[in-house]
């Protein structure tokens, strides 16, 4: 915010002004305001705005463009009031800018994520269709343009009877009722386009809002006109490449948006942070801040479910005591299942592995709720078995999905329901994404936690006897390391204080760690990128006790400004952070630096500021 005097210079502007354009107080007041946009913008105020200002004494929603002192442009909406003496001319008006760059970097970010996902759908020899409650076509994807040799836009906007004919649309009628009822449906059925046949199978999958109700369908079919009764050798080759082909392409739909979700997370879960912290706040609004931190860890949590799916999810890896983690599951598992299914840890052996414990714990936890599930309402029982297991060159028994194990010993944890039992034409897709044979889908359910057994380098096997129940195994690779107890994040009572230079090219990033590290009594010195990081350090470096910066920025990156930086100063204190977990860091350099990964967790950021200044 900022006012005016007579003649249209500025006599007042706020710290919040002066902080996003760069400026000082003695640089702006007695300047005229539109000396500070740039040349459009101040066209469209000297000829528009100022006389409809002077005119009617209030402007409202105004788009312009103001230049920082270092040169680049920041977008805003203006609004302002005026006052006029009895002459009509300027005696004073306050403005207010509303910033709208993070709402255009936004818009730009959900413009390339959907960009990226219709080349996705668009890449896939798959008909790929939605359609809302009305059987009205929504989306389609180049599949269809190519099968029906017409573009999209002709095919969007028409109802299904009128694209597959009034014959078959009366067949497939009871499969449309069933899925708007809430279950996923499998049709065969034949179509003629351009006065070619097919012969298609369609998938069928609804759309549920928040509250449940069916919005519309996701379809998915594909062409078996030319498929032969049984696969070849060739064939089944050929089936394999394609799906590692399309799970490549998710992998690198994943890896490019975390880093951008997990910057906005580190926005809502800072913020409600700091917020906790304000005196004065109870009952429910504490609740609802609650209730973001959670909704906010469970979204980071299924960016990293969609990237253990992928395969990109990379394991830090600890030697483990397993049956310590199956212990602490079932007992946190336990508070989900019915009373009337018993959980049962049977004494068994304490095997050591390689592997990242929360996500170890993610896996048995998966297995224990499905096991439970298949028991339902019923009375039963889920076992647990962890031991050693020998596995020769016949390899392991049942259905086996993961990594090809060679013959040796292993780490067994086995999950034992008393459930009906799975048939086997289930058990060959109860590990594909979204498959759910309970009606409702869970998402990508069993395809993610096949996705961390294999970068544990394991394998899940599944026996199952109709009537008698199902065993799940997972069989991981043991370590002769010794088990370690986990250091504490900081050993001192946190004592803040000192000035940190927070670089990092997000500016909701950069308000929402501020906020954090003032509110725990740091001083802090912004910059905007790893360039401007670097220049405040040769102004300021003695003045600065520590520098936490972002390790992807335009520029030049964290890791580079953190090695200019002790290039000036051996003995400078540095944390970087990142949106892609400290296992994915590409270097041994970046990896000996402290490290935290976005979305920034309050305390987590606090105890490696803290352990950093100790060191």
């Amino acid at each position: 915010m900022y006012a005016l005097g007579p003649g249209g210079v500025i006599v007042a502007v706020t710290k919040t002004w002066l902080r996003h354009l760069g400026y000082r107080r003695e640089d702006v007041i007695g300047r005229l305001s539109t000396e500070f946009l740039n040349a459009e913008s101040r066209q469209r105020v000297q000829k528009l705005y100022m006389p409809l200002l002077l005119r009617t004494g209030v402007v409202e929603d105004v788009s312009l463009t103001f230049v920082r002192k270092n040169g680049t442009e920041v977008d805003v909406l203006l609004s302002a009031t005026s006052a006029l003496d009895r002459h009509g001319e300027l005696l004073e008006a306050v403005a207010l800018l509303k910033n709208l760059t993070d709402q255009r970097r936004a818009e730009h970010a959900l413009f390339e994520n959907e960009r990226r996902l219709r080349k996705l759908t668009d890449s896939i020899p798959t008909l790929i269709s939605y359609v809302d409650r009305d059987l009205v076509y929504r989306f389609v994807n180049a599949t269809y343009e190519r099968m029906l040799k017409r573009p999209r836009d002709t095919i969007v906007g028409q109802s299904v009877e009128s694209i597959i004919g009034s014959k078959q649309f009366a067949v497939s009628k009871r499969h449309y009722a069933k899925v708007f009822a809430g279950q996923t449906a499998r049709m065969e059925w034949d179509a003629v386009f351009n006065q070619q046949h097919y012969h298609l199978v369609s998938n069928l999958t609804p759309d549920t809002d928040e509250s449940g109700v069916v919005q519309g369908i996701f379809i998915f079919a594909r062409d078996i006109t030319q498929a032969p009764l049984s696969l070849t050798a060739e064939d089944a080759l050929d089936d394999r490449v394609l799906r590692a082909q399309k799970l490549e392409s998710l992998g690198v739909l994943a890896g490019g948006i975390a880093h951008d979700f997990n910057n906005l997370l580190t926005g809502i879960l800072t913020n409600a942070a700091v917020l906790e912290t304000k005196a004065g706040l109870a009952g429910d609004d504490l609740v609802a801040l609650g209730d973001i931190r959670q909704a906010a860890q469970r979204a980071a949590e299924l960016t990293n479910q969609l990237l253990a799916y992928a395969g990109q999810r990379k394991v830090v890896a600890r030697a483990t005591d397993l049956r310590a983690v199956v212990r602490d599951t079932a007992h946190l598992v336990r508070a989900g299942v019915s009373k009337r299914i018993s959980l049962r840890l049977s004494r068994g052996d304490a095997p050591v592995v390689m592997g990242d414990a929360t996500q170890l714990g993610q896996i048995v936890m998966n297995l224990m709720t499905n096991a439970a599930d298949a028991i339902g309402g019923d009375d039963g029982e889920v076992r647990l078995h962890v031991d050693f297991a020998d596995i020769d060159e016949t390899g392991v028994p049942g259905t086996v999905v993961g990594v090809a194990l060679p013959a040796g010993r292993y780490a067994r944890v086995a999950v034992k329901d008393t459930g009906s039992g799975i048939p086997a034409e289930t058990i060959a897709r109860m590990f594909e994404p979204f498959y759910s044979t309970r009606g409702t889908g869970r998402g990508l359910g069993l395809s993610a936690t096949v996705g961390v057994v294999k970068v544990h380098g394991g394998a899940l096997s599944v026996e199952s006897e109709p009537g008698v129940g199902t065993t799940v195994s997972l069989f991981l690779p043991l370590t002769t390391r010794q088990v370690t107890p986990v250091t504490p994040l900081f050993e001192e009572p946190l004592t803040p204080g000192g000035r940190i230079l927070l670089i990092d090219d997000e500016p909701y990033v950069r308000r929402a760690a501020r906020r954090l590290l003032e509110v725990n009594g740091y001083e802090v010195v912004e910059a905007v990128d790893g360039v401007d990081g670097l220049q405040q350090y040769e102004e300021h470096g003695a003045d600065i006790s520590l520098v936490l910066a972002d390790l992807t920025m335009p520029r030049m990156g964290g890791f580079e400004v953190a090695e200019r930086i002790h290039e000036l100063d051996s003995n400078a204190k540095i944390v970087l952070m990142s949106g892609y977990s400290e296992a994915d860091l590409a270097t041994e350099g970046e990896r000996r630096l402290p490290f935290v990964s976005k979305p920034l967790q309050p305390d987590v950021l606090l105890g490696a500021i803290q352990k950093a200044l100790q060191s």
